[in-house]
């Protein structure tokens, strides 16, 4: 025997799942096709030096990007608030 329900003015419908099935997926074909994109026309040889100069250069280029914007995001936005605050005690 269920307990008596307490009246409500919100309803709870529950979790609906998540349900997808592809319609095709062939997994060989997928890593094969992964391989050929990632070694075509690679014929360099793979050292220790080689990869340690890829990983630098790869480094230095995302890291400095993302350090330059942060700075003048943080930059316009202390400017924004200084002008703000600025207005509002010179009134």
């Amino acid at each position: 025997m269920e307990a008596p329900k307490l009246p409500t003015i919100f309803k709870n419908q529950g979790s609906r799942g998540f349900d997808y099935q592809p319609m095709h997926y062939d997994a060989e074909k997928e890593r094969r096709e992964e391989l050929i994109r990632r070694f075509e026309g690679k014929d360099t040889a793979r050292t220790k030096d080689t990869f340690r100069k890829k990983m630098a250069s790869e480094w230095g280029s995302k890291k400095g990007g993302a350090v330059g914007n942060s700075n003048y995001r943080v930059l316009a936005i202390v400017a924004v608030l200084i002008g703000i605050t600025y207005f509002i005690l010179m009134k």
